[in-house]
């Protein structure tokens, strides 16, 4: 008998866990039309959206010569290369190294912020829960907000040392077979206000092609993926973003899917040239455990919010005027 009714309370328990996501799900279908046209009509016209585990390889068998060979700079643009780097994680500090001779242009380490090492006063300066719609549904973790203050560095320091271009890549990245060929697509034809994503998964990512070069294309995605393990970005994008997160309430990655937000359309290339490997590394500085309540609750929350988002990015490439194809230099 006792263990029927325990079996009954956690049936009960069950549906109404299924119920409830099931109604959140549709009461936040229900707003989804007004939010993309309060936030363009709540900012001021010069902030609105613009209209346009695996062991580390040895090296990459391709070799630098072949971006030498395929991409051939005809302005003067200039091209650095950022490696964020937690300067306590010893265990990546090798790889960071070898990284710095991998890439085919100046490249410096970035000493990341460290999220231990936050202020409260930092912290609620820099992190306000639900500020945008829709809201996202989770705190960050000083982890997070140390990442999302290191990509604000990397941006910073373009705009202070007035770089053109630079290539943002986390320490825990490999490169893989291709990647110099991707590289050299993705400076052929970045725009002066483009941020172009290096994905490091395989098939999450469909939109409009707008170039392509073998087997690599450059796409504006329907929805911008998540993680920032490499991307290409411009002072003008820089600037954008920098402007739109002065406080935020998300990632770093997840803040740059609302480019209804922050002006910047992500663009990215398929398939993938690189690939993570913190787990060779020492593990994830951002991921910690979770109790078992919250595990499942993440997992309601989670698609239900993704969801939402790639709804909304939806609508909003349907509201805005493609950008245009930026010509081969």
């Amino acid at each position: 008998m006792v263990d029927f009714c325990t079996n009954c309370q956690f049936t009960l328990h069950t549906i109404w866990i299924l119920r409830c996501s099931t109604f959140l799900h549709k009461a936040l279908l229900n707003e989804e039309g007004k939010i993309l046209k309060h936030d363009n009509n709540s900012r001021p016209a010069s902030k609105q959206a613009v209209p346009v585990r695996q062991t580390p390889h040895t090296g990459c068998e391709e070799s630098q010569l072949s971006f030498s060979s395929q991409f051939r700079r005809q302005d003067n643009l200039s091209t650095m290369g950022f490696i964020i780097h937690l300067l306590r994680v010893k265990q990546r500090q090798q790889h960071a190294e070898r990284l710095l001779r991998l890439l085919p242009f100046p490249t410096s380490i970035l000493p990341a912020v460290d999220g231990r090492l936050l202020f409260k006063r930092e912290r609620r300066g820099f992190y306000q829960r639900r500020l945008h719609q829709p809201f996202y549904p989770f705190e960050l973790t000083n982890a997070e907000i140390g990442c999302f203050l290191s990509h604000r560095k990397a941006w910073q320091t373009m705009v202070d040392q007035n770089i053109d271009i630079a290539f943002v890549m986390e320490d825990d990245i490999e490169l893989d077979n291709g990647f110099y060929r991707s590289l050299a697509l993705a400076l052929a034809h970045i725009g002066s206000d483009d941020l172009i994503r290096f994905p490091m998964r395989r098939g999450r990512e469909s939109g409009r092609q707008i170039a392509k070069t073998g087997n690599f294309a450059l796409i504006e995605p329907t929805c911008p993926g998540l993680g920032m393990g490499a991307q290409l970005i411009t002072r003008g994008a820089a600037i954008k973003l920098l402007k739109a997160t002065e406080q935020v309430d998300r990632p770093v990655d997840v803040f740059l899917q609302m480019f209804w937000l922050t002006g910047v359309v992500p663009k990215s290339i398929k398939p993938h040239a690189i690939h993570e490997i913190s787990g060779a590394l020492g593990g994830s500085t951002l991921k910690r455990r979770k109790p078992l309540l919250q595990k499942c609750i993440h997992e309601i929350l989670r698609p239900l919010y993704r969801g939402r988002i790639k709804r909304l990015a939806r609508l909003a490439g349907k509201r805005r005027i493609p950008s245009s194809n930026v010509a081969a230099r």
